[in-house]
């Protein structure tokens, strides 16, 4: 493994004190002083640094030079040279570099989030033989914050690094350095860090998850607007890497939040006024709609290298054209997605949506239930969605039309948006634990639809290539095949139903849900009066 330790050199040293100083203590030959530039790549949702990585690309005169360090202590783990940055896991040749970052990317892509500008003086220590043993950079660097914005000097860093083979000749260096350069200050903090710090960018601050804390005793109406303006700011910071298309999570975060925002408006009856209400049921319905082609294809993309391992080997490649015709949709579909993001419905949509959660309602206007603590209203209504889930499960048998699943799944969703709004009035292992329960339900509900809508798209997909010219005979029957093959996994989903929602009716967890959600809040007059007068 090579070694590497950083230190931090004191804004009264300059880095020529600092290499005579060590010229004097080592045998260093100074090989050249260059230019480079740094830039730090992450999702958008900073998956890498959120799994103790950073991700270091160096400009070369051809090519880049990618770098995997750990966070915590600045440890270079990985180093690969390539002619350019891959965007995604699937573009990153075989090999440990691609298998570590795997599991943590997934589908997201690696966005350059910081770019560094550093000048570097590198010095050697050769043995006897002239041979490399150890490095030593000292290093001056400059945040550019924009292409055409202002930069922000970072400071000195000096790095040794160590060679293969050569752990005394680190070792020595390190001992000397310290001896020598008593003020300079060990450091693990990366450089990406020093950045983000200057630029005051929390990489916590995003998440599609809904984590808003309540409390029991507030209106409906506080406690609501605040899940309500959670997901709208989330909503929003997914806009421009949905119309950039940067990568397919952008506007699979924005639909998730246009499926909670119409769910709760459905399900968390008489706490708004009516009118605005349908209004908003009626445009963010319209907005759902309008993102659903473009979401349909990213799905159909990401599923075809799965959809060629399901067919033999030897046909695998007959299905290529589909994979053509699915990017050339894709292609236009998310310009018609575009062009509805500009048009002036959307954009009024948000002006009342953002103006509806901010005014006050006068009490005239607005709903008794508005005023009742969010507790009890919390408690009611997940109680009576789960029920209807265990009515709608208990009436489905093997000859139940697929429509009962479908509406089933439905439910379910209904009932996990609940949960995921409130969790926080709850204690967390136990509601936790019961969405967890849901989910094992849900998946298998999730695949059974989902098999469905795919081979039945599939032909659809197979006809409309059929039709815009010659196509070959070979690439229709490997659909035919894949369709074959999901049907088959439908029926298996169908097939595990009882079982995942046996499972869950179980009367363990009927007792756990009916220990969170079916029991006598004790409310304080004076809390609800309090919150109240805040309204």
């Amino acid at each position: 493994m090579v070694e590497n330790q950083i230190f931090t050199i004191p804004s009264k040293q300059s880095i020529q004190q600092v290499k005579t100083i060590l010229k004097d203590s080592l045998p260093l030959h100074e090989s050249e002083i260059k230019t480079t530039k740094r830039l730090y790549y992450d999702t958008f949702d900073w998956k890498l640094l959120e799994s103790n990585g950073v991700l270091e690309a160096e400009k070369l005169e051809e090519g880049v030079r990618l770098r995997w360090f750990q966070k915590d202590n600045g440890q270079l783990l990985r180093s690969l040279q390539l002619s350019q940055t891959p965007r995604f896991i699937w573009e990153f040749p075989e090999g440990s570099f691609k298998t570590q970052l795997h599991p943590i990317l997934d589908v997201r892509a690696l966005l350059s989030q910081v770019t560094i500008e550093s000048q570097v003086h590198c010095l050697k220590l050769w043995n006897k033989d002239e041979k490399t043993v150890a490095h030593v950079y000292l290093e001056a660097n400059t945040l550019q914050e924009s292409k055409s914005g202002p930069s922000h000097f970072l400071g000195q860093r000096l790095v040794v690094v160590s060679v293969r083979g050569y752990p005394k000749a680190w070792e020595r260096v390190l001992s000397k350095v310290r001896k020598a350069l008593p003020d300079l200050q060990p450091t693990t903090q990366s450089l990406l860090n020093q950045a983000l710090d200057h630029l005051k960018i929390d990489p916590k601050t995003y998440s599609s998850k809904l984590d808003i804390s309540l409390k029991a005793n507030m209106t409906a109406e506080q406690a609501v607007k605040l899940i309500f303006q959670h997901i709208q700011r989330t909503l929003e910071l997914n806009e421009q890497g949905m119309r950039e298309d940067w990568d397919s999570e952008f506007l699979h975060d924005f639909r998730v939040c246009v499926r909670r925002i119409r769910s709760a408006l459905g399900q968390i009856k008489q706490v708004f006024p009516a009118d605005p209400l349908e209004q908003f049921k009626a445009e963010f319905a319209w907005l759902g709609q309008e993102t659903g082609p473009a979401r349909d294809l990213d799905v159909y993309l990401l599923k075809f290298d799965g959809y060629q391992k399901r067919l033999p080997t030897e046909v695998q490649s007959d299905l290529n054209p589909l994979q053509d015709f699915l990017k050339s949709q894709k292609q236009q579909v998310h310009q018609t997605l575009v062009q509805v993001l500009d048009t002036p419905r959307y954009r009024q949509l948000l002006e009342d949506w953002n103006s509806f959660l901010q005014q006050p309602f006068s009490p005239e206007e607005t709903p008794l239930r508005a005023f009742q603590p969010i507790g009890e209203v919390a408690d009611k209504q997940i109680w009576r969605v789960y029920q209807r889930v265990l009515r709608e499960g208990e009436a489905i048998h093997d000859d139940s039309p697929a429509e009962m699943l479908h509406d089933l799944r439905k439910t379910c969703k209904k009932l996990r948006y609940l949960m995921e709004f409130f969790q926080t009035l709850y204690p967390s292992g136990g509601v936790k634990a019961m969405i967890k329960a849901l989910k094992r339900l849900q998946e298998n509900l999730g695949d059974f639809q989902d098999y469905e809508v795919q081979w039945s798209s599939l032909i659809h997909f197979g006809e409309q290539i059929a039709k815009k010219g010659p196509s070959s005979p070979s690439t229709l029957i490997s659909i035919g095949m894949l369709v074959s093959d999901l049907k088959t996994q439908q029926m298996d989903a169908r097939h595990q139903f009882h079982q995942r929602f046996t499972e869950f009716a179980s009367v363990e967890n009927q007792r756990a849900f009916e220990n969170l959600f079916h029991h006598k809040r004790v409310s304080s007059k004076k809390s609800i009066r309090t919150s109240l007068a805040t309204v």
